[in-house]
């Protein structure tokens, strides 16, 4: 008869366990209650038809899990949802169950578990090496508690499910992370390359403008040292005929001096469009954070790209209140990006206007006091619409395409603005009016 106080006892005691905790403690009270020398819980594999225990209790308390095959034993009967109780001779009944024999088996009482769909997931069972005084009292009390563990069963069932399931969606996620991060570091290496493509064009507009540049002065000082030898040689032999008079030495020495004053101020100029070569090429090459001088360096960019603002009737200029500005960024960076909006100007900025003012383009730079160096590109070309303006910033996305147009240069300003040179880029325009794009700076990276 089954024991109400004991019962209770176990009831109050399990009120708030779960899991591993919950089925442990409960087959210690069972083991407890009916006096068996084995008592426990254990699972059914159906496709293996074998059983593997998930609390297993003795007198010495919990032991370690084990699994059997269902096969010859009492248990494969339970497992075809029969309740099992045999109070004494279980051997007999079942000489092939060799676990049986060796543990010296008299009395045996099994029952199924059930999970909500009547399906059977697993066992009960007690195991006695004697003969069963009140097999009826063992039998109520495993079915007095059967229904809580097969709910916790199907629950233990259903979280380990969903940890599969989470293990799966993690291996999933995962995986589609791998790729994303892959897909991620193509496209940064895919920018990065086409930066350096766009750096290598710049350098070699550069170079070619520089060249241009550097032609004429360089063959009007030839043709100022071919004066100068002309009026030395006319000069020396005049002297060396004796018909050199006062007043032919005064315009040979006059001719030998304009043509000096020219050779001279033509190799300067050639001296200094070098200078401002090297120190630009140079900042290409080492793209490292360096401090700079604005006063200095911004000018030497935009001299770099006067022979490509001539050659499309602009006018260059620069504006600065300072006298001068020292910031620590990236020189060749921030080279790519003055070029690249300069260059835009030059190129798109005033085809087709309507107006017939003479076309600029300025480049204004200053320490704002919000502790930012502003610079502005403002140009008064043609202006950008409002479509066009919204996709500015967009890859490959150019109005010129079929004039060689690659789409890159505004989205390669963005990028190295927003990125590595830690600022902000603004682009306003009113069509018809010109268009200014404002770079804001930190005096300092991070």
């Amino acid at each position: 008869m089954l024991n109400i106080k004991e019962v209770m006892e176990v009831i109050r005691s399990l009120k708030m366990s779960y899991g591993d905790d919950f089925f442990h403690s409960l087959i210690l009270h069972l083991h407890k209650i009916i006096g068996s020398e084995y008592t426990f819980i254990a699972r059914i594999d159906a496709e293996k038809m074998t059983s593997k225990t998930i609390a297993f209790a003795t007198h010495q308390g919990i032991q370690e899990n084990f699994e059997y095959a269902l096969e010859s034993s009492p248990c494969f009967n339970v497992y075809h949802d029969t309740i099992c109780v045999y109070p004494t001779n279980v051997c007999a009944k079942y000489p092939a169950d060799q676990l049986l024999v060796d543990m010296n088996i008299k009395g045996y009482v099994g029952i199924p578990l059930h999970d909500s769909s009547g399906t059977i997931v697993g066992l009960m069972v007690g195991l006695f090496e004697h003969s069963i005084q009140d097999p009826e009292m063992v039998l109520d009390t495993f079915q007095f508690f059967e229904g809580r563990i097969s709910a916790e069963l199907e629950r233990n069932n259903m979280v380990q499910e969903l940890k599969n399931l989470n293990a799966d969606l993690e291996g999933m996620v995962g995986a589609r992370t791998l790729e994303l991060q892959e897909a991620l570091n193509s496209l940064e290496a895919t920018q990065e390359q086409m930066i350096e493509q766009e750096k290598l064009a710049s350098l070699g507009r550069l170079v070619a403008g520089v060249a241009h540049e550097i032609n004429t002065p360089l063959s009007v000082a030839i043709l100022a040292n071919s004066t100068l030898e002309s009026s030395v040689n006319l000069l020396l032999s005049s002297f060396n005929s004796e018909t050199l008079t006062k007043q032919n030495l005064k315009k040979y020495c006059s001719q030998i001096a304009e043509a000096s004053s020219l050779i001279s101020y033509n190799l300067s100029r050639s001296a200094e469009l070098v200078m401002n070569f090297k120190q630009i090429s140079s900042e290409q090459i080492n793209d490292e954070v360096n401090r700079i001088d604005l006063h200095q360096w911004i000018p030497a960019v935009m001299s770099s790209l006067s022979p490509l603002a001539k050659k499309n009737g602009i006018v260059l200029s620069v504006e600065s209140s300072a006298d001068s500005l020292d910031i620590s960024t990236f020189p060749a960076k921030l080279y790519q990006v003055i070029i690249n909006i300069v260059t835009n100007a030059i190129h798109h900025g005033f085809n087709d206007r309507l107006n017939k003012q003479p076309k600029t383009c300025t480049l204004k730079y200053y320490f704002d006091e919000s502790g930012k160096i502003k610079i502005h590109i403002t140009d008064n070309g043609k202006g950008i619409n409002q479509a066009t303006l919204d996709r500015i910033y967009e890859p490959f996305f150019t109005t010129t395409r079929g004039s060689g147009g690659t789409g890159l240069g505004m989205s390669i300003v963005y990028n190295l603005v927003n990125g590595p040179l830690q600022g902000n880029v603004i682009v306003s325009s009113v069509e018809g009016s010109g268009t200014e794009v404002t770079l804001e700076l930190p005096l300092k990276l991070k």
